[in-house]
């Protein structure tokens, strides 16, 4: 890759190498050319000139934009997959095949789910039922189903091609997620803050999905090896240090240290995504209040109302307040049960990275102070 892409791909923050691997080959990158050989590696600033002046308006739309990397290749992405579910509908309902068989019972179940001042993607809801985003939003566009407003694309934008399914409702879609509390930004992307994931939305409706990590996922408690341990950490820290950066990185390191200084001890995960959390041990449950993966830290509130003393909705709600303290963390109320999260590099804000570091002293102090109460 040219000095010229890991500059383009890398702004934002965005890892240039990793960005380029994830999305080289996905639809959104992807277009028709007779001269691909003279585009070659070229900057996009050439490529946005020759693209400017191609017949084709898919070419043409590319060279629209001041530049190329993550935002526009997932906005183009769901702009080609939005007219393709326009240009070739799935069967209608009422006709014969695999299309009309399909139970769709847990997406409706799924998208009735989704609390006010929150949305969910189509690639998610794909996933909790085991289909694809596709027939999904073919279905929603054409089904009455609850909340299928509350369904956007990947990016939290809407569909281009939502209608309502009442022909006569002319609401503005966005004002009505306005209304109920979702916020865009000035490109029409909802927050991300109010993402409601494939996870969540098994835990919503009681799934087995949804399982607790720490109840699956192997701890630095003596049943494993030193050396399996060490590998443990030294592959978390790596994916850490890749996704996040070293800053990042930096400020995931010197939280846990400070953790492990207060008499806390670390779980390492064992799935394919490495990850690492903070625990205290009360008797024989493990207890821990943020799990790191190699780009977000989770804050497990669902976990945690099944524990003391965090089965009071009052102290998993202090814990979300100090939380948002700290500046650009928004966790909103609706996520009180589920599995908010933070980007990883949003700690290397010394700011974010004090209130966070508080927040883990005072969880500390409240499970010990609770255990020794029941004690």
């Amino acid at each position: 890759m040219t000095a010229d892409w890991l500059s383009e791909l890398s702004h934002g923050g965005d890892d240039a190498d990793l960005l380029h691997r994830q999305l080289v080959h996905t639809l959104g990158n992807l277009t028709l050319s007779g001269y691909n050989s003279e585009l070659s590696n070229n900057s996009f600033a050439a490529k946005r000139h020759q693209l400017g002046q191609s017949g084709l308006v898919m070419n043409r739309e590319i060279a629209a934009c001041e530049r190329w990397g993550k935002a526009e290749i997932l906005a183009r992405a769901d702009r080609i997959a939005d007219r393709a579910i326009a240009i070739w509908p799935g069967p209608e309902e009422s006709g014969r095949g695999s299309a009309a068989s399909r139970d769709w019972t847990l997406l409706h179940s799924a998208v009735a789910a989704l609390p006010a001042a929150t949305w969910t993607s189509y690639s998610d809801v794909a996933e909790l039922i085991g289909s694809h985003p596709v027939p999904v939003g073919v279905h929603l566009a054409t089904v009455p189903v609850l909340n299928a407003h509350r369904v956007l694309s990947r990016s939290g934008q809407v569909s281009e091609s939502f209608r309502w399914t009442d022909p006569d409702d002319d609401r503005d879609v966005h004002e009505v997620l306005r209304a109920e509390g979702i916020v865009f930004d000035d490109a029409g992307r909802a927050s991300a803050d109010q993402h409601i994931t494939a996870r969540e939305i098994a835990e919503l409706l009681g799934l087995p999905i949804a399982a607790d990590l720490a109840e699956t996922e192997a701890a630095g408690d003596g049943s494993l090896s030193p050396q399996a341990l060490t590998t443990l950490e030294e592959r978390f820290l790596h994916q850490l240090n890749e996704a996040s950066g070293p800053q990042a990185a930096g400020a995931v390191q010197r939280l846990l240290e400070h953790w492990r200084s207060r008499g806390g001890e670390l779980q390492y995960g064992t799935s394919a995504n490495a990850s690492c959390a903070p625990i205290i041990k009360v008797g024989r449950q493990t207890m821990y209040v943020i799990r790191f993966y190699a780009k977000t830290a989770e804050i497990p509130f669902s976990v945690l109302r099944k524990r003391k003393p965090f089965d009071d909705p009052a102290l998993r709600e202090e814990l979300r307040q100090r939380l948002n303290d700290a500046p650009g963390v928004d966790i909103p109320v609706a996520k009180l049960e589920l599995y908010p999260s933070i980007k990883n590099t949003q700690l290397a804000n010394i700011a974010v990275f004090d209130v966070v570091v508080a927040a883990l002293d005072w969880f500390m102090a409240t499970v010990t102070a609770s255990d020794e109460q029941e004690g």
